[in-house]
């Protein structure tokens, strides 16, 4: 641990970091609402890169919009976008990673949904409708006065 305690370590680790990052996650709460750009027609949200840079983060967000403001544009929900550097140095969505966590999520939230919606099978004896008395350890039957 370094002669540092916890609470260095807490600080530093949140603290931001020098220089580019490659990846990162984007949380879309914190993000611009959908901007474009006249000149490639291109779509992007204003984010602070782990770094502090403000930074253009290009993507097809008007498929991942969920409402719009007074002016029209729209804004992304709040939630954890995969982010990447490209070729070009452009900070664009990684839709491959987005998908593949959400179809994980998705799986993940339909677990429970489906153990509950099955039914408990209960055993019945078809041939004898009457219950059965319980029975001892060794094959014996308890029986029951009236």
């Amino acid at each position: 641990m370094n002669n540092g305690t916890m609470a260095d370590m807490l600080k530093e680790a949140m603290q931001k970091k020098e220089g580019p990052k490659d990846t990162f996650n984007m949380r879309g709460g914190k993000a611009s609402p959908v901007k474009y750009e006249e000149d490639t027609s291109r779509e992007y949200v204003m984010y602070e890169a782990p770094n502090g840079e403000e930074v253009k983060v290009y993507g097809s967000w008007n498929e991942l919009a969920i409402d719009r403001t007074e002016e029209g544009n729209d804004i992304i929900a709040d939630e954890n976008f995969p982010i990447m550097r490209n070729k070009d140095g452009e900070y664009v969505l990684d839709m491959q990673s987005y998908e593949e966590n959400k179809s994980e999520s998705e799986v993940e939230e339909r677990a429970p949904e489906e153990e509950q919606e099955q039914p408990q099978e209960q055993e019945t004896d078809s041939q004898n409708p009457e219950p059965q008395p319980p029975r001892m350890m060794g094959g014996g039957s308890i029986k029951r006065f009236r």
